[in-house]
């Protein structure tokens, strides 16, 4: 089973892309966040989690990919249409799509 924490500010995105994945067998969402804080505490809680995160929340990558390493959870980051990823953090990443990410291809990441 694939645990999955949607971390985005925008609920639309959020709502859209819970029911893609939920569509998919071994998959569940775990947790919605919609702030920084909520997002640290649904680490904590769902150790090993893949989580999908939004650029747009503005986390501080800095603090945020090793609390997530050491959860042993994964990172996929969703960034904004036509945004430029520092190279750094691209590589820091298990994951990068675009917003306007086709469903099928959000699956696969």
């Amino acid at each position: 089973m694939i645990r999955i924490i949607l971390a985005d500010n925008q609920a639309i995105f959020r709502a859209g892309a819970a029911r893609v994945l939920v569509q998919e067998d071994g998959m569940r969402i775990v947790a919605q966040c919609d702030d920084p804080v909520h997002l640290a505490n649904a680490l904590d809680a769902h150790a090993g989690a893949v989580l999908l995160l939004a650029a747009g929340l503005q986390p501080d990558a800095g603090d945020l990919i090793p609390r997530a390493r050491a959860a042993g959870s994964r990172v996929v980051l969703v960034a904004e249409n036509g945004a430029e990823v520092a190279d750094g953090l691209a590589r820091s990443l298990d994951g990068l799509v675009f917003r306007n990410v086709p469903g099928p291809d959000l699956v696969e990441c």
